[in-house]
């Protein structure tokens, strides 16, 4: 649950709800990073230069991708904390302090939060 309700891919950038909608999906069901740069590659391509609330909606995807490649099923990002939840048992994963004001900051440290997460994982698997 990200409250970033600010990151979406804007009227003005895709003036037809259609078109919008099926770009919106397709993100939703982008599986890597590869999948995610083949439709920015496409989106810059049919609509030109991205917005600013479609680069966020973007950065939304990524971290969903990078999440769930993490073990990580949900995400509540409200207020100063974020908490992320493992994927099916929805135990907490790990909770980190939100930095910056930005949604940019704030998926950014996110990130972060699980990359460092992965690799400490990774390090207990190979003791």
């Amino acid at each position: 649950n990200l409250d970033f309700s600010d990151a979406v891919i804007p009227h003005g950038y895709i003036d037809d709800d259609m078109q919008r909608m099926t770009f919106i999906r397709r993100f939703a069901e982008a599986q890597d990073a590869h999948d995610i740069a083949a439709l920015v590659a496409e989106l810059k391509d049919r609509y030109g230069p991205l917005p600013d609330e479609a680069v966020e909606f973007i950065e939304l995807s990524r971290l969903r991708v990078v999440a769930a490649k993490a073990g990580i099923g949900h995400i509540d990002a409200k207020g100063p904390r974020a908490i992320l939840y493992r994927h099916k048992t929805r135990e907490v994963a790990l909770v980190c302090d939100l930095t910056g004001g930005s949604v940019a900051a704030k998926i950014a440290t996110i990130r972060k939060a699980i990359d460092a997460g992965s690799r400490q994982d990774l390090r207990r698997a190979r003791a």
